[in-house]
Protein backbone atom coordinates (compact mmCIF):
# COMPACT_ATOMS: atom_id res chain seq x y z
CA UNK A 1 0.00 0.00 0.00
CA UNK A 2 0.87 3.49 -0.51
CA UNK A 3 0.83 4.14 3.32
CA UNK A 4 3.65 1.70 3.93
CA UNK A 5 5.65 3.11 1.53
CA UNK A 6 5.31 6.22 3.11
CA UNK A 7 6.21 5.23 6.59
CA UNK A 8 9.53 3.33 4.64
CA UNK A 9 10.70 6.13 3.05
CA UNK A 10 10.77 7.69 6.44
CA UNK A 11 12.49 4.94 8.71
CA UNK A 12 15.40 3.17 6.47
CA UNK A 13 18.25 1.60 8.10
CA UNK A 14 21.65 3.28 8.21
CA UNK A 15 22.92 1.27 5.11
CA UNK A 16 19.76 2.36 3.43
CA UNK A 17 20.19 5.79 3.86
CA UNK A 18 23.47 5.71 3.06
CA UNK A 19 22.66 4.43 -0.35
CA UNK A 20 19.54 6.38 -1.02
CA UNK A 21 21.04 9.82 0.52
CA UNK A 22 24.14 9.36 0.17
CA UNK A 23 25.34 9.76 4.16
CA UNK A 24 27.71 7.73 5.25
CA UNK A 25 25.93 4.84 7.93
CA UNK A 26 28.65 5.85 10.83
CA UNK A 27 27.32 9.81 10.13
CA UNK A 28 23.83 8.39 10.76
CA UNK A 29 25.01 6.43 13.66
CA UNK A 30 27.18 9.05 15.33
CA UNK A 31 24.08 11.47 15.43
CA UNK A 32 21.36 9.24 16.41
CA UNK A 33 23.75 8.70 19.52
CA UNK A 34 23.78 12.02 20.29
CA UNK A 35 20.55 12.72 20.27
CA UNK A 36 20.13 14.91 16.62
CA UNK A 37 18.83 11.97 14.96
CA UNK A 38 15.65 9.65 16.24
CA UNK A 39 15.64 6.17 16.44
CA UNK A 40 12.30 4.43 15.35
CA UNK A 41 12.24 1.09 16.11
CA UNK A 42 13.79 -2.10 14.03
CA UNK A 43 13.16 -3.81 10.82
CA UNK A 44 11.87 -7.24 10.59
CA UNK A 45 15.33 -8.27 10.29
CA UNK A 46 16.08 -6.52 13.82
CA UNK A 47 18.30 -3.85 11.94
CA UNK A 48 17.83 0.24 13.60
CA UNK A 49 15.75 2.16 11.62
CA UNK A 50 16.49 5.86 11.55
CA UNK A 51 14.24 8.57 10.79
CA UNK A 52 15.06 10.22 7.87
CA UNK A 53 14.00 13.70 8.03
CA UNK A 54 16.22 14.15 10.88
CA UNK A 55 19.26 12.94 9.28
CA UNK A 56 18.50 14.97 6.09
CA UNK A 57 18.31 17.99 8.43
CA UNK A 58 21.40 17.24 10.14
CA UNK A 59 23.27 16.91 6.73
CA UNK A 60 21.79 20.41 5.32
CA UNK A 61 22.49 22.17 8.33
CA UNK A 62 26.35 21.07 7.84
CA UNK A 63 26.35 19.17 11.68
CA UNK A 64 29.88 18.32 12.06
CA UNK A 65 30.69 13.75 11.55
CA UNK A 66 32.65 14.64 14.99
Amino acid sequence: SSAASDVYKRQLTASQIHATYRVPEGTVRSWAGRGRVTKRGRDDRGRQLYDVRDVLACRDRGTETA
